[in-house]
């Protein structure tokens, strides 16, 4: 019984696996994107982490309270 149970669950996972093998999240104009972001994730954060630093100093400089 328990193994009649587990192999239902895995037939069933293997299809969901399938279909999202199949199916693409982005268009394939971002591929060279994903992969980059795939092969350095961390150096990828690393980059927008400090992207999104500045600019949120630059728009506290603007709005006028930049001081420390």
């Amino acid at each position: 019984m328990k193994t009649n149970n587990f192999l239902e669950k895995l037939e069933k996972e293997a299809s969901l696996q399938a279909k999202l093998s199949t199916t693409r999240i982005f268009p394939s104009q971002l591929d060279a994107l994903t992969s980059f972001i795939g092969r350095y994730p961390w150096q990828f954060v690393l980059v927008v982490s400090g992207m999104t630093a500045f600019a949120i100093e630059l728009l506290r400089s603007s709005v006028g309270g930049g001081g420390l």
